[in-house]
């Protein structure tokens, strides 16, 4: 009689490690991070990253303590995560602009990262809380890994203003303090932004705002 092959959940070990209901180790794992991501995002934006604690992440995550501490090395391992998950995903969102817009329309070519960016961060809202108020001040390794966050937008800004103009459509000088505020403009708009629900401008209005600001920060002498 031909072998047959035993069911998904009667099979004792994979590759991956031992399948049950038809998940292995690995699955299983990158489900429990996913809800735990989740929870985190939804408490730390809703009651605030400080007044919500690790067994209210677990019961929100449907994952044990041990699980927890399978994924994150504490609280504020999950904070760290996602303030980089956002900055991370803004990050993508504005090469992907920049990969698209045009070289010789310097109004175009800067509104399509900011656009992108703030698009982002306010799409969830949760988002912007998280990286831009939640993550603020709480230890010195988190304010390190913002600035390290902000020091590369500032860097991405300042090369991109040099490339403009090196084209012609700007003076030619140092970008690299004016990339700098710039970075805080927008941080204090998004932060502006979140800290009023209930009277949002439409996002479309911070874009403006900021290309405004960039194209006359680059159009100086």
């Amino acid at each position: 009689m031909a072998a047959t092959t035993p069911p998904a959940r009667t099979r004792s070990r994979t590759g991956e490690g031992r399948v049950y209901r038809g998940q292995s180790a690995t699955e299983r794992q990158e489900e429990r991070r996913q809800r735990l991501i989740e929870a985190g995002l939804d408490l730390f934006a809703t009651q605030g990253y400080l007044a919500t604690s690790i067994e209210e992440l677990c019961a929100a995550a449907a994952i044990s303590t041990r699980n927890f501490y399978e994924q994150v090395d504490g609280r504020e391992g999950l904070l760290v995560l996602l303030h980089d998950i956002a900055m991370r995903r803004a990050q993508q969102a504005v090469l992907d602009a920049l990969s698209d817009a045009p070289q010789d329309d310097v109004m175009a070519r800067v509104r399509a990262p900011l656009s992108a960016f703030v698009a982002a961060m306010t799409a969830d809202p949760r988002w912007a809380r998280i990286a831009y108020v939640e993550a603020v001040g709480i230890s010195a390794e988190v304010e390190r890994r913002r600035h390290t966050w902000m020091n590369r937008f500032a860097r991405l800004m300042a090369a991109e203003a040099d490339a403009i103009a090196a084209r012609g459509l700007a003076p030619q000088r140092d970008h690299e303090l004016s990339a700098v505020a710039l970075v805080g403009a927008i941080d204090r708009l998004i932060v502006h932004w979140q800290a009023s629900p209930r009277r949002r401008v439409p996002a479309r209005a911070l874009v403006d705002e900021l290309a405004r600001m960039v194209v006359a920060t680059l159009s100086a002498p």
